[in-house]
Formats: structure tokens, C-alpha cells, sequence
């Protein structure tokens, strides 16, 4: 299932590839981290910017494990049916549809906390990678691209555009900083995987040129 779950482009969450029924081994609810397993904790948070995250993984979690040993529809023909099937995707799309819509009622008019909803939901595109896989973005350096950003849009665009050059082994999401009010991405030689340099990204940057990032680093002297 978590292989599934990261193939299909569309998931909205990064904390569903490994359902709740497989995570808890024992740990008490008080204690339990819904939002997030194995390497997606390092940057799938429970809190951060005192965004309310837990109960909308947690009833996320649930969504998807339907299917799994303890959930509402194991062992059922519905289950038998393939993920890609129609009846299974429009569900898991109902999953995550209510899953946004439990992080905005839980954080009303508060944009980081919708920037982050959208950044868990590009950071799942790229979840499959394996470039994206071995530096994946700490919850520091995502909290310094929500704070270099001036709203959810830029925010989520940036990251966006920045998982993209990851994926290609372009830049090292997991050094990113905050440098003043811009932030500091740390640049690779796709060949050797090494430091060559970086650039920085102001704050308010425009969404044309935000989605200009992929041209500049494959064209520097343009």
C-alpha cells in the first residue's frame, strides 16, 4: 500500500503511506505521531507555527486504512479491487479532500497553516524519488520557506519548484536556510552529488518567476 500511495500523483498527504493500523505498535494515542512515519517525520510535523495537524492525520490515517487489517472494510470485495481502480481512487480522493478541509477548520485564518497543508501535498509527488527520498526537507528549513514566503501561494509554489530541482539531484532541499528575508538553497553537481553553491530566493517573489527556477539552473548564464 505505501508503494501505491506514493505513485499516485495526486495524494494529498505525505503521513497516509503507512496507515494508522501499521504505526501504532503500541505507542498511546497521547504520544502517537499521525502525521508522518518512517522518514516523512523528519518533515511531516504533528506542530509547527502551532498549526493543529494531529486529529486530521489521525481521521486521515483511518481513510485510508479501510482497507487495511482492522479497518471498517477489510477483507471485503471493495478491497479486492485495485488502488488505481475508480471506486478506490475517488475514495482516496474523498480522504484527502476532508483531510485539507480538517486542517483549515482546526487553523482558521491562519496562512502557515495552509501553507503547510499544500507543501505536505506537493512533498507526497515527490515522495517516490529517491534524490527527494535521501535529503528530505527538515522541519527548520521548512519553517524558514514559510517565513521567507509572504502567503500560502508562494510558499507552496517555492517548494514546489524546489522538489522539482531535488528530484533532479540539482539542489539539496535538506540545506536550506534562512538568510535575513531570503532563503539560502544549497546547489549540487547532479554527476558527484556535491556542494557547488547556492542562490537565494527573496521574499514576495512573483509566481512567474518563482516557476522560472527549473530554467535558470538548467541555463545559469540566461
Amino acid at each position: 500500500m505505501k508503494m501505491a500511495h506514493a505513485l499516485l500523483a495526486l495524494s494529498l498527504c505525505v503521513h497516509a503511506l503507512i496507515p494508522a493500523q501499521a504505526q501504532t505498535g503500541g505507542v498511546s494515542a497521547a504520544d502517537k505521531d499521525y502525521c508522518g512515519s518512517g522518514f516523512t517525520e523528519k518533515w511531516v510535523p504533528d506542530q509547527l507555527f502551532g498549526c493543529k495537524m494531529t486529529n486530521a492525520c489521525q481521521a486521515h490515517d483511518v481513510c485510508y486504512g479501510k482497507c487495511d487489517p482492522g479497518g471498517s472494510r477489510y477483507a471485503t470485495p471493495y478491497c479486492q479491487k485495485s488502488e488505481f481502480s475508480v471506486p478506490r481512487f475517488l475514495a482516496k480522493m474523498t480522504c484527502d479532500g476532508d483531510f485539507l478541509s480538517a486542517i483549515a477548520e482546526a487553523n482558521k485564518n491562519q496562512w502557515q497553516c495552509n501553507a503547510l497543508a499544500g507543501i505536505y501535498t506537493t512533498a507526497v509527488v515527490f515522495g517516490g524519488q529517491g534524490p527527494f527520498n535521501g535529503r528530505p526537507i527538515s522541519n527548520e528549513s521548512l519553517k524558514d520557506l514559510v517565513e521567507t514566503s509572504v502567503g500560502p501561494a508562494e510558499a507552496i509554489a517555492k517548494f514546489t519548484e524546489l522538489a522539482k530541482l531535488s528530484q533532479y539531484n540539482q539542489i539539496d532541499l535538506s540545506r536550506i536556510q534562512r538568510k535575513g528575508s531570503e532563503l539560502e538553497v544549497l546547489t549540487l553537481t547532479p554527476q558527484t552529488v556535491s556542494p557547488t553553491g547556492s542562490f537565494l530566493l527573496p521574499k514576495g517573489m512573483k509566481d512567474i518567476d518563482i516557476k522560472g527556477l527549473m530554467k535558470r539552473q538548467n541555463n545559469p548564464q540566461n
